[in-house]
């Protein structure tokens, strides 16, 4: 864990992170005002405003992609549903 979302992103910038778990707030900040190239994959609905941030271009991202394909909809909503609500 980090102590500010600073050091996250520097982190997730200079690639010793592959994504970062950050609220949506913080995602536009970064992204909108800081022009940090980054996306974001996946929030969390109804609860949390949460996202999956990827250093842009990430391999891993395209692996948690494949996954969520994998996992489909209705499975992701019921990992929701069962641990963050």
């Amino acid at each position: 864990l980090y102590p500010t979302y600073n050091e996250t992103m520097a982190d997730l910038k200079n690639g010793n992170l592959d994504l970062a778990f950050i609220e949506e707030p913080v995602y536009f900040t970064f992204k909108n005002k800081k022009k940090m190239p980054i996306e974001s994959r996946y929030v969390f609905k109804n609860v949390d405003q949460l996202g999956i941030a990827f250093k842009k271009g990430s391999p891993v991202r395209d692996d948690f992609n494949l996954w969520l394909k994998e996992q489909g909809p209705q499975k992701i909503s019921g990992i929701v549903d069962s641990w963050m609500k």
